[in-house]
């Protein structure tokens, strides 16, 4: 990963923020996942070992936003 990637997530995770919604990583390498902790950029992005653990992550990061919907959380 390099400069040019690290630019990528950084709008990526700007444009899903003005959404209201939020960038979730799981499973990376160990360089890459090194990189945006020293970088800093890992604590925005939601950074997480594996699969499981993000998508958790990001359903609980939904849940307030379903029960202001009206549809509630079951």
């Amino acid at each position: 990963m390099d400069g040019t990637a690290l630019d990528v997530l950084l709008h990526a995770h700007v444009l899903v923020c003005r959404s209201g919604a939020g960038l979730y990583l799981a499973g990376l390498q160990r360089a890459p996942a090194h990189l945006l902790r020293v970088t800093g950029v890992a604590s925005p992005i939601n950074v997480y070992n594996n699969l499981e653990e993000a998508i958790c992550a990001a359903l609980h990061a939904a849940q307030p936003s379903l029960a202001h919907s009206g549809r509630g959380v079951a």
